[in-house]
């Protein structure tokens, strides 16, 4: 379905994003995850916790909107958004 679709494309961004950021030097990695976390922490609620929920605990947009009263395609919105102001933050 193009629900589906959409949140495989919103998974392979955040991979994208998330895989950008792999690098060989543990201390230079440690900063970026440092950097990560806090551009995280600096998102809005409820994004901050649907970007957590998401990619850190690989929890499923129908599951996240079930628990926190949305539909899944407000989900799915909020996860591309999220990503991107991550990405404006992080590059």
């Amino acid at each position: 379905s193009s629900s589906r679709i959409k949140a495989e494309s919103i998974d392979e961004q955040a991979t994208e994003l998330i895989g950008a950021f792999s690098v060989e030097d543990e201390c230079f990695d440690n900063e970026m995850r440092a950097e990560i976390l806090c551009a995280v922490n600096s998102l809005k609620e409820p994004d901050r916790e649907i970007i957590i929920r998401r990619f850190y605990f690989s929890e499923s947009g129908k599951s996240i909107a079930k628990h926190l009263g949305m539909t899944e395609n407000a989900v799915n919105v909020r996860v591309h958004r999220a990503l991107k102001k991550l990405k404006e933050i992080l590059c």
